[in-house]
């Protein structure tokens, strides 16, 4: 409210998103996967890029560990083969972006559903994000 008066107010999710997770960012990447790189057929239809915001970062609140934050505009897999085309997507372009494979960081973040198929350590951050909310409220 700006003189008791109502305004819009423009939130950074991933900011928002780091800060929630006690995520400090030391790289933030934007890329997008083709839709040529899909195979589930409502991808192929909406033929636009699906786009992801890769944040690697220090958890600071545990010791400073290696983390990644995946936020991704989501696209339900309508098979095991493109989950794991998605996967296999995601952790090539970490490589190359960051020089780390997804096993390699203490925890990998992410939105929505997504399947995981290696020994990575990794939790959804949809419901870890809405109750830190609601804890912070409610302080």
């Amino acid at each position: 409210m700006t003189n008791g008066v109502p305004s819009l107010l423009k939130v950074d999710l991933t900011e928002t998103a780091c800060l929630m997770l006690g995520l400090q960012p030391v790289r933030i990447r934007a890329v997008e996967r083709a839709a040529e790189a899909s195979t589930t057929s409502k991808a192929k239809a909406a033929s636009a890029p699906q786009r992801f915001r890769l944040v690697e970062g220090w958890l600071t609140q545990e010791g400073n560990k290696l983390a990644l934050l995946v936020l991704r505009d989501y696209v339900a897999p309508t098979s095991g083969d493109e989950a794991k085309a998605e996967y296999q997507w995601l952790n090539e372009t970490v490589k190359t972006l960051f020089g780390h494979a997804l096993a390699d960081y203490a925890k990998v973040y992410y939105n929505r559903d997504m399947v995981f198929m290696g020994d990575e350590k990794f939790e959804c951050v949809d419901g870890l994000l809405k109750r830190r909310m609601m804890e912070r409220a409610s302080a």
